[in-house]
């Protein structure tokens, strides 16, 4: 009974961790590329960055 807990928590745990790793990887990728791109005006390897959308605040 122990052990079959003990595999359930793991099999979980595994679950989530590679869930938030398929979320967190594209997201850095983001943030270093576009950070990258702003440094040196707007394109990088002679990508140009998407221009981010104004947000009108009313």
């Amino acid at each position: 009974m122990k052990l079959a807990l003990l595999q359930q928590f793991r099999y979980r745990a595994q679950n989530y961790f590679t869930m938030i790793g398929m979320i967190a990887e594209p997201v850095i990728y983001r943030v270093v590329w576009s950070t990258v791109a702003d440094q040196q005006g707007g394109s990088v390897g002679g990508t140009r960055q998407v221009p981010r959308p104004e947000i009108r605040r009313r």
